[in-house]
């Protein structure tokens, strides 16, 4: 229930405050008094977004704030899934400021507007002028019997499905693409994977390959090199080798002499194990060290596919050429993967369409079965609004095999005639104004009954109607008023005189502002007020017996 709301620095409104009955509340004023402004402003509360040209002074911020009780509805759990402190005595603020940012806030905790909007969503129903069109929307319409016909639990379940079919058709339609994309490189990759492939990396040694060309390259060099090596080591008279041997000799007879000596003649012996030992390498070196023109043509076609593969795949190695192979290899197999993935989804798509059939068909049924009450609900408050001849039905059509909505598998369309013998069409095309306001007046009453909504507020929901009509819609306010708070902005006398409480706006103007002000009426100034409402600025006797009379209605 809405208790409290002060709104400061918006549009003409310098600063006021409404307390609330928790039944019916009414509030008249003169054409652009400011009852639409009230509303915009009570809009931002609901999650609207803000404009900074509402301030009144472009220099100081405009605050709006509803104080709500929370007593009789459970929203805990939705405040904690929105991280916001709970209370049943709950506060909702808007700051609009001077530099254009919009601040919200609930229980004093800052508060997206998302967050707003389905928080209040719980707590208040604002029904405009613009609302009455939409009894002619199919969304409405559904809304309507789902709330009557307590679907808020098979819906949910149905939604969660459809979602689910939703995002496999988008993961289907991407595996497609991807699929058409995989046609396109599948040979391409296939053709290099296997010229990869038809070459065995993993027996190729790149490094050693190249060395042994290197060595058949400057074969005759090496040989006559090595050859006049050996000569220089032992095989010239002045060999180093001989010489070596001659130097150990001539110190063998004084190597024992001191320790120093004995420490020379065996590094000397050293070099000449050393140098021996290399002679005999160098031989074996130079007696394998030939040229061979077949295995230098056999290493450098074998070498000239590495570089020419190398080259193509922009590899530094036969590592990385073993790197790019085995990536290829996967991309091939993801070829083979999107294949089944495919399969893998529809076969998904399939079951879900399967389950979502099911809880449609539970959803459809679940609506047709209060179809009758609703009927029978709208006919009867409509024969109370001055409308005894109005036929009220409800159509159901079931949506084609595997065609599926957000809101089920099946539309409604709900049919309307005013009139003794007329036909029933769709609202949107037979109603009037006033029709539609005394229609839409009358789905409101079972949604009342359905719906928790603790406040609800009607912006001249009278539209249309005048005389024993306005009376009747009054009755009709009036009940709803004993089980939901009502706001209730109105031009009628009928409906202004039954309110628990009633609010006038009127505007106060200086030489140079103007502004918006309300003021809750006391027994006289209400009297007064409904009597100038039937008879104008000219209030006479009749008026005010009148007034007495509407006031005096149980």
């Amino acid at each position: 229930m809405l208790q409290h709301l002060s709104i400061k620095n918006y549009a003409i409104i310098d600063s006021l405050e409404i307390n609330f009955s928790k039944q019916m509340n009414i509030i008249t004023g003169e054409t652009g008094a400011g009852k639409s402004i009230l509303l915009g402003a009570l809009s931002l509360i609901l999650g609207d977004r803000a404009e900074t040209g509402m301030l009144r002074d472009k220099h100081e911020k405009c605050v709006i704030e509803a104080h709500f009780d929370l007593t009789n509805i459970e929203l805990s759990e939705l405040f904690l899934a929105e991280e916001l402190d709970f209370s049943k005595d709950t506060i909702i603020r808007r700051e609009i400021l001077p530099n254009g940012k919009s601040r919200a806030f609930v229980n004093d905790t800052p508060a997206t507007l998302k967050a707003l909007k389905e928080i209040t969503s719980h707590l208040v129903d604002l029904h405009s002028q613009h609302e009455t069109l939409e009894i002619g929307e199919n969304d409405y319409q559904l809304f309507v019997v789902d709330a009557v016909a307590d679907n808020a639990n098979i819906f949910k379940h149905y939604k969660n499905l459809y979602h689910q079919r939703q995002a496999l058709l988008s993961q289907l339609k991407k595996l497609e693409e991807k699929q058409i994309q995989a046609h396109k490189e599948a040979d391409y990759v296939r053709f290099q994977l296997l010229e990869l492939n038809e070459v065995a990396l993993e027996e190729i040694d790149q490094v050693s390959l190249e060395a042994d060309l290197k060595t058949l390259n400057h074969a005759e060099e090496i040989k006559s090199k090595l050859v006049a090596a050996m000569q220089i080591l032992g095989e010239e008279e002045a060999s180093v080798l001989t010489q070596l041997h001659q130097t150990i000799a001539t110190l063998r007879p004084i190597k024992d002499i001191n320790q120093n000596l004995s420490q020379l003649h065996e590094r000397i012996e050293s070099c000449l194990i050393e140098l021996s030992d290399i002679e005999k390498e160098i031989g074996r070196l130079e007696g394998n060290t030939f040229f061979d023109a077949s295995k230098m043509d056999e290493i450098n076609t074998a070498l000239s596919v590495l570089y020419k593969l190398q080259k193509k795949h922009g590899a530094l190695d036969i590592h990385d050429l073993m790197g790019i192979r085995d990536s290829l290899a996967k991309q091939s197999l993801s070829f083979d993967s999107v294949e089944k993935d495919i399969e893998k989804t529809n076969n998904d798509i399939v079951k879900l369409e399967s389950e979502l059939t099911k809880k449609g068909d539970e959803l459809a049924k679940s609506r047709s079965a209060v179809f009758k009450q609703i009927e029978s609900q709208v006919m009867i408050t409509l024969q109370k609004v001055g409308m005894p001849d109005a036929t009220f039905l409800i159509e159901q059509n079931k949506l084609d095999k595997n065609i599926f909505s957000l809101h089920g598998t099946d539309s409604i369309q709900f049919l309307f005639c005013a009139n003794k013998g007329g036909t029933l069409k769709e609202i949107r095309k037979v109603a009037s104004g006033g029709e539609l306001s005394r229609l839409m007046l009358s789905i409101k009453s079972i949604l009342a009954a359905s719906v928790a909504l603790p406040t609800m507020i009607f912006d001249e929901i009278d539209t249309g109607i005048s005389g024993n009509i306005a009376a009747k819609t009054a009755e009709v306010l009036n009940e709803m008023g004993d089980r939901h708070q009502l706001i209730c902005i109105t031009h009628l006398p009928q409906i202004a005189a039954r309110g628990q409480k009633h609010f006038h706006i009127f505007k106060n103007s200086s030489s140079n502002q103007t502004f918006a002000n309300v003021k809750e009426l006391n027994k006289e100034e209400r009297l007064h007020e409904i009597a100038a409402m039937l008879a104008g600025d000219n209030i006479t006797e009749g008026a005010l017996r009148n007034a007495k009379e509407l006031l005096a209605t149980p």
